[in-house]
């Protein structure tokens, strides 16, 4: 049995995003489309894109026709979206913490361990996750990459969206002449660690070694960076070209999920 969750399709939900950033008037569309480039089919949505970008009226009008004309260019399929959905969902403080493979059976009781490694495998094939084996195990562990949250933290609640908040780290950061640290930054933005950590990932991402934090926290992705001026250069080009987005023009269904699927 495939991969299921309570009351939720990722997959049309990843569609329904996708047109949610092409005709909200916010210019984001180069910014999510540019990290689920890997999971869809590039010419054909481009194409339908374009065409729903060009008559608004019209797709406002008829947005669930557009959401079904847009998923089969998706090439991720429903259990690798289920899963990655489960992943971002549940996870703690989104540090990319290793989820077992064991975890993820007794989250989908119903799924074949055929069906979980496929899974597995297609989140690793489109670089969201990296895999582990182990003898008897094809998938021991699964480690979420930055990009998994990037796609799907904007899917799972309503506010985050790592992209647009690395954003305004980023601003944060240059606005600065010394070192940035966790705490302060958290603290400034009133953020979770959960909000906080896929973001600064993103801005580690364009800081070197030795500038940045190399402290294995248990709370904080990185506790500290310290950008040189050419990294300073590469924050201001990436915050001037990534729009910040506050909320999105969609309320997506309210979630039942089980209580298991939380830690604590």
């Amino acid at each position: 049995m495939p991969l299921q969750l309570p009351n939720v399709d990722p997959k049309r939900e990843l569609a329904r995003k996708l047109v949610d950033a092409t005709i909200s008037k916010i210019p984001m569309v180069g910014d999510y489309y540019s990290i689920v480039v890997n999971m869809i089919s590039p010419p054909e949505a481009e194409e339908k894109l374009e065409k729903w970008r060009n008559e608004v009226t019209d797709t406002l009008n008829n947005i669930e026709k557009v959401i079904d004309e847009l998923l089969p260019t998706i090439t991720l399929s429903q259990d690798a979206s289920c899963l990655a959905y489960w992943i971002s969902k549940t996870s703690e403080n989104g540090c990319l913490d290793p989820v077992m493979f064991d975890e993820i059976q007794r989250a989908f009781p119903e799924a074949t361990q055929s069906e979980l490694e496929n899974a597995c495998g297609e989140l690793g094939l489109v670089g969201v996750a990296t895999l582990s084996a182990a003898i008897g195990y094809k998938v021991r562990i699964i480690r979420p990459t930055v990009s998994l949250f990037e796609i799907f933290d904007p899917l799972v609640f309503e506010e985050a969206n790592p992209r647009s908040d690395a954003a305004r780290l980023a601003r944060y950061i240059l606005a600065k002449d010394e070192t940035a640290g966790a705490e302060e930054m958290v603290e400034n933005f009133g953020w979770e660690v959960r909000r906080f950590n896929p973001a600064i990932a993103i801005i580690c991402s364009m800081i070197e070694e030795g500038r940045k934090s190399a402290e294995i926290h248990p709370t904080y992705y990185c506790c500290y960076v310290m950008p040189n001026p050419k990294e300073r250069a590469k924050l201001r080009h990436f915050a001037d070209s990534t729009a910040v987005v506050t909320k999105s023009v969609y309320r997506f269904r309210p979630l039942k999920v089980k209580e298991s699927w939380f830690p604590g």
